[in-house]
């Protein structure tokens, strides 16, 4: 339960510790949890938010309600209205609640989730009432009781099965990711800043075993390959596209500019605010 004011667009909040999260944003904000580890339920109170996942690009406005499917890799933009804040609502549906529902209310995926990592959900009077009942959470002095919190985590997820009965296969589906082709995920994801072990897991693989069919696939470690690739993305955009360096740092996967400055001078030879623009 927190409430996080953001004046400017480089801070980020620790939101796995809190399972109700109160977002306000006065600028532009392209940070966001690139890797999704636990189903999400979102409300966005004000401004827009543009979220892309994988080959996916949503678009959301005020008032629009999403579920985040857990085990994504994605990135948020969000946006404030003219002159105004950016609000959102984020009620995290916690691996350690589900598994005490499907025990307790013998809850069970009954089929394969077919549906997109992805929900806009209808504006629901049981859903609206929900995300109004959650001022006090995370706005309250002091702030309310744990036990309080996991109340209103079974309340959101009881809402949704009554509004959609076939997210019970979605939410009370348990397995890990199946193994798919690490070559094909990675060229489709190199961008995403996020720690080996994710990738690892979401191929359906041990840090190990993807350690090693890594270097059989790209013929070189995770970590230099990744360097490679976003380095040479980042070049292809500043000359192709035009955009300064400070546009693209981020765009392919690096969370410090100076970083990215270094390397970018050490694998070409000069800075990135040096490269030339052409119009192939």
């Amino acid at each position: 339960m927190k409430k996080v004011t953001m004046q400017g667009s480089h801070e980020k909040p620790n939101v796995h510790r809190s399972k109700i999260v109160h977002y306000c944003y006065n600028t532009t904000n392209k940070e966001g949890e690139h890797f999704i580890m636990e189903h999400a339920l979102s409300y966005l109170l004000a401004g827009s938010q543009e979220f892309y996942s994988d080959s996916y690009k949503y678009l959301f406005k005020t008032g629009d309600i999403r579920l985040f499917a857990k085990d994504q890799l994605g990135r948020f933009v969000k946006i404030p209205p003219t002159g105004e804040q950016f609000v959102v609502i984020t009620v995290r549906l916690d691996r350690d609640t589900l598994l005490d529902m499907s025990a307790e209310l013998q809850l069970s995926a009954r089929d394969n989730y077919t549906g997109p990592p992805v929900l806009q959900l209808p504006r629901d009077p049981l859903l609206i009432n929900f995300f109004q009942s959650l001022k006090p959470y995370y706005d309250g002095i002091p702030p309310v009781n744990e036990a309080l919190v996991n109340i209103k985590i079974r309340e959101a997820i009881m809402i949704l099965l009554e509004v959609n009965p076939v997210l019970q296969n979605l939410l009370f589906d348990f397995r890990k990711p199946d193994k798919m082709s690490l070559k094909a995920f990675m060229l489709r994801n190199y961008y995403y800043n996020v720690n080996i072990d994710r990738f690892a897991y979401l191929t359906g693989r041990s840090l190990a075993t993807f350690k090693r069919d890594f270097q059989k696939t790209f013929g070189m470690p995770p970590h230099a390959w990744l360097m490679q690739q976003r380095l040479q993305k980042a070049h292809e955009m500043l000359q192709k596209k035009g955009l300064s360096a400070l546009d693209v740092f981020e765009e392919v996967g690096f969370k410090d500019y100076t970083h990215f400055s270094f390397a970018f001078k050490k694998a070409f030879g000069y800075p990135p605010s040096a490269t030339k623009t052409y119009n192939f």
